[in-house]
């Protein structure tokens, strides 16, 4: 009959074993999710950062367009004064 006898030894060792192997594969499965979350969220701010920065861009593009105009015009006053100073 000892030949039939359980090994509760090796049962609660396998046992553990799987025990332990199941946390750390589901702590990793945890890292893993927290990982994706945070590249998630960088690459969102990165994309709002851009964004922002294409916002910025045009309105100052628009100023910069203003600011030419306003040169010309200035510029073109001053040829208007030297060609009635040199006539």
């Amino acid at each position: 009959m000892d030949s039939m006898a359980f090994d509760w030894t090796s049962i609660a060792t396998g046992f553990g074993t799987a025990i332990a192997t199941g946390a750390v594969g589901l702590m990793a499965f945890g890292r893993q999710l927290s990982i994706n979350k945070t590249l998630s969220a960088n690459d969102r701010q990165q994309v709002n950062m851009l964004e922002w920065q294409e916002k910025v861009h045009e309105s100052m593009q628009g100023e910069i367009n203003l600011l030419k105009e306003e040169i010309d015009q200035k510029e073109q006053v001053i040829r208007d004064y030297w060609k009635t100073i040199t006539v």
